[in-house]
């Protein structure tokens, strides 16, 4: 089992999840339609995969709204382990 730490360093390894938590950082939320116009080069599954890594994590939340998922990020949980998400970069930066 690996320990929490060590998963949401994982998750904040990739450059696309990096990307999706800067976005997010920048926002109060959004559901993956409106998160995938951004990444328009990524189909929905791949988002889909990245956005379960994130929320395994704890990095984001994840709320059922009627027949999509709203996605909001964790600032607090995120800076008990030093990440400061309002800080990060992403592409549109």
């Amino acid at each position: 089992m690996i320990s929490i730490h060590t998963q949401i360093f994982k998750a904040l390894a990739d450059e696309t999840r990096l990307q999706i938590v800067a976005f997010l950082a920048k926002r109060k939320g959004g559901s993956c339609g409106e998160i995938s116009t951004y990444f328009d080069t990524l189909s929905q599954p791949t988002l889909s995969h990245h956005f379960k890594i994130l929320a395994d994590a704890g990095i984001i939340t994840v709320e059922k709204r009627s027949v999509s998922r709203y996605y909001t990020l964790n600032k607090k949980y995120l800076k008990t382990f030093g990440v400061e998400a309002d800080k990060l970069n992403s592409k549109e930066a």
